[in-house]
């Protein structure tokens, strides 16, 4: 789940793979959120814009 969401965030914002972990470390932080559960809600998102 985090490699589709660093792929999501890869081409769709244009981060390199290890910018993308980064980015969703970087996410989770604050929150103190663990990685698969932004990862569930950028794949999450990702899919409501395919419909």
């Amino acid at each position: 789940m985090i490699e589709r969401a660093k792929g999501i965030l890869m081409s769709r914002v244009e981060l390199s793979e290890q910018d993308a972990f980064r980015r969703l470390q970087f996410l989770s932080s604050p929150k103190n959120q663990k990685m698969i559960e932004i990862a569930h809600t950028i794949i999450e998102a990702e899919d409501a814009f395919k419909l």
